[in-house]
């Protein structure tokens, strides 16, 4: 659930040091951790599209933020996670929500054999690839497991922009930017699109 999820990265934001995770250079160890463990930091960086959320969905998303709030106040444990004993800043619904946004404008589903979504998690690293209805490359799902993979459609050339669609890019210019505009906050401007408007 939302709040598993959200008190999960409070906790950890916690337990984290306060080095600049950025200025480290990437390796593969680290790389790994940004898309299987990402740090507090990691997760801040991402967009969330606050501004962008109707009223409805911004109510729904304070209701949980003042919930995660409220069991930090009340709880030294929730489930399998500790909750540490301070009173820290990260704790507080307002960064609950910034963190319940970006989670909702990045996460990736989780699909069974039914095409149902079970599950939403999180791959950092996996969310810096932007979209375009006509992409380079393609996330796929590893069975049994929330690992992903983004792997290349076609030659991609050096210095070229790794792309995924985000939606089902066989549907018409209208239907695409109408799912981009409303649930993922922008409008696209890929070649395809330029030529279909």
């Amino acid at each position: 659930s939302d709040i598993k999820v959200l008190i999960h990265m409070l906790c950890k934001s916690l337990q984290e040091n306060s080095s600049d995770v950025a200025s480290h250079q990437q390796d593969d160890r680290e790389l790994y951790n940004a898309s299987y463990n990402p740090s507090i930091s990691q997760v801040l960086e991402l967009e969330g599209h606050e501004e962008a959320y109707c009223d409805t969905l911004k109510r729904g998303i304070w209701r949980i933020a003042n919930d995660v709030e409220e069991i930090f106040n009340q709880t030294s444990q929730i489930g399998t996670i500790d909750v540490p004993d301070c009173d820290n800043q990260v704790m507080k619904k307002e960064n609950a929500f910034k963190l319940l946004c970006k989670f909702k404008c990045n996460n990736y589903g989780l699909w069974n054999e039914k095409d149902e979504c079970t599950a939403s998690f999180l791959f950092v690293s996996a969310s810096y690839v932007n979209h375009s209805c006509d992409p380079n490359a393609q996330r796929y799902q590893n069975k049994n497991s929330c690992n992903t993979t983004i792997r290349a459609l076609r030659e991609i050339k050096q210095n070229e922009e790794i792309t995924i669609s985000y939606i089902d890019n066989s549907a018409p210019f209208h239907v695409r930017n109408e799912i981009l505009s409303t649930g993922y906050f922008f409008t696209c401007d890929c070649i395809k699109c330029k030529n279909q408007e």
